[in-house]
């Protein structure tokens, strides 16, 4: 499955896993809406192993994109992606990527 000089290609994309007008959680991000209605939303960063000539990745745990402590912006997705890359390498250290 490595690709480049034994470096594994990772692929990333975020993606919404949750939306209500009425039930919201602490881990939840808000948005208010143009008719004044509050929304809850989660979103999450996917990442996958994956080779140009495979059909087969492998997926790898999400990175979830949360309100982060004592921020008082929201999370979005270009930050989770800076932050992938350090989690995936402490978690990983054998992998080159």
């Amino acid at each position: 499955m490595t690709w480049l000089d034994g470096h594994y290609l990772l692929a990333l994309d975020g993606t919404g896993i949750y939306s209500s007008e009425k039930v919201g959680s602490p881990y939840c991000l808000k948005k208010r809406k143009r008719n004044g209605q509050e929304e809850y939303y989660q979103q999450m960063l996917g990442a996958a192993i994956v080779h140009p000539e495979q059909r087969e990745v492998i997926p790898l745990c999400p990175e979830m994109i949360v309100q982060q402590d004592g921020s008082k912006k929201q999370d979005c997705e270009r930050k989770a992606a800076r932050r992938f890359p350090t989690d995936f390498r402490r978690e990983h250290p054998h992998l080159k990527c």
